[in-house]
């Protein structure tokens, strides 16, 4: 079975952001296809879990990452930190 994780980097750190629709309809896709996906906001997930602690048990086989500009340099650290 594939594995996915979909990530979504802080984009306003009073917490509000609008959902990434764009991953929204990925996950469907991987879920129809019979793929196990985990999806990390850091907007709203990072309040509750780490994001190196939703990977310790988690090995994807591919890393889908949505960001808009501002957001290049948080998504670009994190992938880094991916790779490890």
């Amino acid at each position: 079975m594939m594995k996915a994780f979909f990530y979504h980097p802080l984009s306003n750190p009073d917490g509000y952001s609008e959902p990434p629709l764009g991953l929204g309809y990925l996950m469907r896709v991987a879920k129809l296809q019979g793929w196990e996906y985990r999806f990390y906001d850091e907007n709203h997930h990072s309040r509750i879990l780490p994001l190196g602690d939703t990977l310790k048990d988690f090995t994807p086989d591919l890393i889908v990452v949505t960001l808009m500009t501002p957001q290049f340099y948080a998504a670009s650290e994190a992938v880094s930190k991916f790779k490890k």
